[in-house]
């Protein structure tokens, strides 16, 4: 969740059924396209960990508004 440029990560172990807020929060004002060159929002990435497997199935990316 992107709130005043302040970024509040969650995760799902149960495909997305109950969601936990991770401990780490990001003030992102700084990171934009002046500053870094063309690009208009922030967009998510995934990353995994760990042994066993991860299947994304119709990731997308929407903006709330």
């Amino acid at each position: 969740t992107n709130e005043a440029n302040v970024i509040t990560f969650h995760r799902s172990h149960d495909d997305g059924k109950t969601w936990q807020l991770h401990d780490l929060r990001m003030e992102v004002s700084g990171i934009h396209h002046n500053v870094f060159g063309g690009f208009l929002s922030l967009k998510p990435g995934v990353y995994a960990v760990g042994s066993g497997q991860v299947r994304l199935r119709d990731f997308r990316y929407r903006a709330l508004a």
